[in-house]
């Protein structure tokens, strides 16, 4: 009688042939079809094994794990939730917002962990700190923006200026100004300037000077952080003359005040008449000084000038502030578009462009207060780090600065000092400024109201 080892053996040996037959199409194979898979599977589980013990021996060495956040100045987001918190003394301490953790952390990039809710339970709190009005999140340093800016006055009834960070204005439309002129009223002291080559030029005594340069024009409003922005050109105003009216001792035969001038091949070339020389000055200057002192320039001839030998008023004036030689055409500023100032180096005068359509500027973030920009647009997400006479601020996607105590704050933010772009201060002041982000104010408890 056969045993029951006998009998599992024949039952073994009769599923391992039909196996072989679905298998291997064969009844009695040379060797076993599950031998490959067998030995497969266990180079497999060996190969599993290898790999856990490195990582464990590489999580002994470096101590990471998953307490590795608890180490002094570690940056701790709960990841359900998303609030702030940061590692200091064997205490985990609420933070008001992110700035105010990574600031906390006090060194340059602090590592951010995710950590679940569930492993911050039982971890001894601390008191919450940080700076309120502190931005919420930082964008990634690649998400920086740089030059052009773009300071737009859009024309309307309520004129309203339009700051656009990192770019220009949206479009095709905007045309470049070129050498016409706007001539716009903005100044809170009710001035009228002549805004020409990026620069704006008060015009003195602008009852007198605008209807004999323009005409019967009216100037275009427009809000006073867009004229704020514009660097500042010599004024348009006449010449100062010491006792006019009284005989010249360098100019024999005419008198101080005296307008002259010499046809030349080129058109007239006017002369005014000093004390101590003939001075060369521009058709805009000579009509200048005819508005405010009218009379009729004397021609003399070309002898003439070179026996008076004319010298220049201010020879050492720079000539790129002084304003155009010429009266130049004025460009309208068209109902619901907008004039664009174009700072695209900060130590150039901007571009100017006209034409840009109002509505392209719609999706500013809207401030308060007289000397600033109406609206204030970075783009979502982005952020630009800037240098000016005051030292770096961060600028965010909701419109505001944020001046900085020492340049290596920056670091401290994940951000580096020396990537901050130049910006003219004037065009700086116009955004709205926010809290100073200063390491030694994020350590401070947040304030309780009983």
């Amino acid at each position: 009688m056969t045993s029951r080892r006998d009998q599992l053996q024949s039952y073994q040996f009769m599923n391992q042939r039909v196996i072989s037959a679905f298998v291997m199409r064969e009844t009695d194979p040379a060797q076993s079809p599950l031998r490959r898979g067998i030995g497969a599977l266990f180079a497999g589980l060996m190969v599993a094994i290898l790999v856990a013990a490195v990582y464990g021996i590489y999580g002994v060495l470096t101590r990471s794990g998953p307490d590795q956040w608890q180490t002094d100045g570690s940056v701790v987001v709960e990841r359900e939730t998303g609030a702030s918190f940061v590692y200091l003394r064997d205490k985990l301490h609420p933070a008001l917002n992110f700035t105010s953790a990574k600031l906390a952390a006090a060194r340059p990039n602090p590592q951010v962990f995710r950590v679940a809710a569930k492993s911050l339970t039982d971890v001894p709190r601390g008191v919450t700190i940080g700076i309120a009005g502190a931005p919420a999140s930082l964008p990634d340093p690649g998400q920086q923006v740089r030059l052009p800016w773009s300071m737009c006055a859009v024309a309307s009834t309520d004129p309203r200026t339009v700051l656009l960070v990192g770019s220009t204005p949206p479009g095709t439309e905007g045309r470049p100004l070129g050498d016409r002129a706007l001539l716009v009223a903005g100044d809170p002291a009710g001035g009228i300037n002549l805004v020409w080559q990026g620069r704006k030029h008060l015009i003195r005594n602008a009852r007198v000077t605008v209807p004999a340069l323009f005409g019967a024009v009216s100037p275009t409003p427009v809000g006073v952080a867009w004229l704020n922005a514009l660097p500042s050109g010599a004024d348009i105003a006449p010449i100062d003359v010491d006792d006019r009216g009284g005989d010249s001792d360098a100019v024999e035969g005419f008198d101080n005040g005296d307008v002259l001038f010499n046809e030349t091949g080129s058109g007239r070339q006017f002369y005014l008449v000093l004390d101590d020389r003939l001075a060369p000055i521009t058709p805009l200057q000579q009509a200048v000084l005819d508005a405010a002192f009218p009379s009729d320039p004397q021609e003399i001839s070309a002898a003439d000038v070179a026996r008076f030998d004319p010298e220049p008023l201010d020879p050492d004036a720079d000539q790129s502030v002084q304003g155009p030689a010429t009266v130049p055409e004025l460009a309208p500023i068209t109902a619901d578009t907008a004039a664009c100032a174009v700072t695209r180096d900060a130590a150039a005068p901007p571009d100017l462009l006209i034409g840009t359509p109002a509505a392209a500027l719609s999706n500013a973030v809207p401030t308060t207060g007289a000397p600033l920009a109406d609206a204030v647009q970075v783009p979502p997400g982005r952020f630009e780090l800037v240098r000016s006479a005051g030292g770096i601020q961060l600028i965010t996607d909701l419109g505001a600065r944020h001046p900085l105590p020492d340049p290596d704050v920056a670091a401290f933010l994940g951000y580096a000092p020396e990537n901050a772009t130049e910006i003219p201060a004037a065009l700086l002041n116009t955004i709205p400024a926010g809290v100073t982000l200063d390491p030694a104010e994020a350590v401070k408890p947040v304030a309780t109201v009983d």
